[in-house]
C-alpha cells in the first residue's frame, strides 16, 4: 500500500509542477529520477518508480498539446467573419477534429478518396510534400469520377504578407496540370 501511496504522491507533484510551471516539472522530474537511483535498491521498485515519473510527464506534456493545439483553434474560430463562425459552430462535433502529423496527411487522403461530389481543401500552406505524385493520382482519379476540386491557400505573416516557397511552387505547378487535363472541373 506505500508504494501505491508513494507513486500517486509522484503522480499528484509532478501534474502540479506541470501546472504551475512547465520547466519545473522537468527538473522533478529529473530530480525524482536521480533521488530514486540513489536511494532505492530493489529494481522492481526503481523501474515501477522511473515508469510512473516519466509516463506522467509524457502524458501531461501530451495533454498539455492538445490543450494548446484546442486553444488555437479557438484563437482561429473566434477571429474568422461571423458568417465563417456560424458554419463553424453548426458543423456536427462528429466531423470537427484536431489531427497532428501524419494523421492530418492520412484524414486529408482518406477523406479525398471518399468523397462523391464536392471536395474543398482550405489550408494555410500548400506544398509538393502533400501534392505528391499519389495525391495528384487520386485529385486526378476524383475528377475522373464527376467530383468538383477546389483548393483554398494562403496564410499571411504577421505583415500580411504570402510568400511562395519552392515547394508550394512545385505543387501549384502540379494542380495547373490536372487544371489543364479537367477544366470542366
Amino acid at each position: 500500500m506505500e508504494v501505491i501511496t508513494w507513486q500517486l504522491g509522484i503522480v499528484l507533484l509532478v501534474a502540479v509542477c506541470w501546472s504551475v510551471y512547465r520547466r519545473a516539472a522537468l527538473w522533478v522530474c529529473l530530480g525524482l529520477t536521480l533521488w530514486t537511483l540513489l536511494m532505492v535498491f530493489s529494481w522492481p521498485l526503481i523501474v515501477i518508480q522511473l515508469a510512473v515519473i516519466w509516463i506522467t510527464w509524457a502524458l501531461m506534456r501530451h495533454l498539455s498539446g492538445q490543450r494548446d493545439i484546442i486553444s488555437g483553434q479557438r484563437d482561429i474560430i473566434e477571429n474568422l467573419a461571423e458568417e465563417q463562425q456560424i458554419i463553424v459552430r453548426e458543423t456536427p462535433a462528429e466531423c470537427r477534429r484536431v489531427l497532428v502529423g501524419k494523421k492530418h496527411r492520412l484524414h486529408l487522403n482518406e477523406r479525398v478518396k471518399h468523397a462523391r461530389e464536392v471536395i474543398i481543401i482550405l489550408s494555410g500552406w500548400i506544398s509538393d510534400r502533400v501534392v505528391d505524385a499519389p495525391f495528384e493520382k487520386l485529385l486526378d482519379y476524383r475528377l475522373r469520377e464527376g467530383c468538383e476540386i477546389y483548393i483554398g491557400f494562403g496564410w499571411k505573416d504577421s505583415e500580411g504578407r504570402h510568400t511562395m516557397s519552392r515547394a508550394a511552387k512545385r505543387a501549384l505547378r502540379r494542380l495547373d496540370a490536372l487544371k489543364k487535363r479537367h477544366r470542366q472541373r
